[in-house]
């Protein structure tokens, strides 16, 4: 099976992408990839915690009382989710009270926003959105592929695939539509149902978007590409500039 991200990761290095699956080479561990999956946990996690304290909020809430509920929650979160991995954290000279903090007051920003936003669709008496799966696996084994989706809502008709990022964007990237796009494409193939929008959410701000059907088209264009390098075909190397910041700089240049 391939999975979605790989193929993300194929569009932007096919040549790292066989280094990964083929080579079996492994990418050192920084301090910003390490960060970057300490983030997307307590974002995944707040989410499970979002669903569940808005669901049994009462009429008449104050927009204090509901921030004061996603607080305290948010605060846990962190907690937890930073103890957990104190000893990584620490062999990476990352030091685990500082990173505490920052993410407090970081969340405490969200939550204030998410309050306001939150007693806004109460008063309007928004269209009810059903929060069906979180961190959700899915495969196809005709298609050959395999996702992780962060979090699946259904608004009124409509299924919504939700990608949670954890760096603030203006806008969403080509690749991030691209994963979207193949979670639009497996969610379509497991439920029989048309999948054309989605919503890429960044800490402070959600953005649902149009899926068209060409983004599918790249999806099932790179999962063939994907198969023939599984199947034997070795990708030619190509410099970028972006080849300075790859942790496989060295594997391509300096050996």
């Amino acid at each position: 099976m391939i999975q979605v991200t790989d193929l993300v990761m194929l569009r932007l290095c096919p040549y790292r992408f066989y280094l990964e699956r083929i080579q079996k080479k492994k990418a050192p561990t920084t301090q910003e990839m390490y960060l970057g999956t300490v983030y997307h946990k307590i974002a995944e996690e707040t989410v499970r915690r979002d669903s569940l304290i808005i669901t049994e909020l009462k009429e008449g809430c104050k927009p204090r009382q509901i921030f004061d509920l996603l607080y305290v929650e948010y605060c846990r979160v962190i907690r937890n989710v930073i103890l957990r991995r104190k000893t990584k954290l620490r062999s990476l000279n990352i030091d685990a009270e500082n990173l505490s903090q920052e993410l407090r007051e970081f969340y405490k920003e969200i939550a204030i926003q998410k309050a306001l936003s939150v007693k806004r669709a109460l008063e309007k008496r928004e269209e009810e959105v059903i929060v069906g799966n979180v961190e959700y696996r899915i495969e196809d084994a005709e298609l050959e592929l395999l996702g992780r989706v962060d979090r699946i809502e259904i608004h009124g008709d409509l299924l919504l695939p939700v990608e949670i990022k954890t760096v603030e964007k203006k806008r969403p990237t080509f690749s991030e539509m691209l994963q979207l796009a193949g979670y639009a494409l497996l969610l379509e193939r497991e439920r029989c149902t048309v999948v054309n929008k989605g919503i890429i959410e960044y800490p402070s701000t959600r953005i649902i978007v149009d899926i068209p059907d060409k983004f599918k088209e790249n999806v099932v264009n790179l999962r063939d590409h994907a198969l023939k390098i599984l199947a034997g075909e070795v990708p030619e190397k190509v410099r970028t500039d972006k080849c300075d910041r790859c942790q496989f700089f060295d594997v391509c240049w300096n050996e």
